[in-house]
C-alpha cells in the first residue's frame, strides 16, 4: 500500500469516526484477511499529516504507564478527506470495524 493511500485512508476514517489513536488507526485499516499496513506504516502517516496540519492530538489515552496521543481531523483536514471522498467514491475502500457498519 502506498503511503498516499494510507494518508488518504486515515482521512478517511477519522471523517467517519471520534478521534482515536495510531494503534486502533492501524486495527481498523487491516482489513479481514489481515494484509493491511503495519503500525510503523500508519504511525508514520499519521505523523506526515500531522506536520502537513491536517490531523492533530485532541487528547491521550492511558496504556498501562504511557500515554498513547488521540488524534482527530483539524478543519483542514475535514476539508482534505472531503477533497478525497469526492474524487473517486468507493475507489478507496476503508475497512469497517466490527459494530460500524451503516454508519457513513
Amino acid at each position: 500500500m502506498k503511503p498516499i493511500d494510507i494518508e488518504n485512508l486515515i482521512l478517511l476514517k477519522l471523517s467517519r469516526a471520534t478521534p482515536m489513536t495510531i494503534a486502533k488507526l492501524q486495527r481498523l485499516l487491516k482489513p479481514a484477511q489481515g494484509k493491511g499496513p503495519i503500525w510503523r506504516q500508519v504511525a508514520n502517516a499519521v505523523y506526515r499529516l500531522e506536520r502537513q496540519g491536517l490531523v492533530h492530538i485532541v487528547g491521550d489515552e492511558l496504556a498501562g504507564d504511557v500515554s498513547l496521543p488521540i488524534f482527530g481531523l483539524s478543519q483542514a483536514g475535514k476539508l482534505e478527506a472531503q477533497r478525497v471522498a469526492s474524487l473517486r467514491p468507493g475507489a478507496l475502500a476503508v475497512p469497517q470495524a466490527e459494530g460500524e457498519a451503516g454508519h457513513a
